[in-house]
């Protein structure tokens, strides 16, 4: 088993498989365009440590939706969706 551990994502090799941790609850501010919100990027290739292998990710989430993706409506938004419900 090896390990890499690069802000809030950890990847760990078992056997061939390569198993990939990232904690939700953390971010990394907005974008540059200012369209998403940064949850991990590694910005380059981070080796894992005891292999030939090498990863780069990078995870998104909009600005409008909570840490799982779930939409956050603004009070607008739920008073429009509460008069095309009646």
């Amino acid at each position: 088993m090896t390990t890499i551990t690069e802000s809030n994502m950890k990847a760990t090799v078992k056997g061939n498989k390569l198993i990939i941790e990232i904690d939700l609850t953390k971010d990394q501010g907005l974008s540059q365009s200012g369209k998403s919100i940064n949850v991990l990027s590694t910005k380059m290739f981070e080796n894992i440590t005891g292999t030939n292998l090498s990863i780069k990710a990078n995870i998104i989430r909009k600005p409008n939706t909570d840490r799982l993706g779930n939409p956050i409506l603004t009070e607008a938004a739920a008073v429009e969706q509460l008069q095309l419900e009646s």
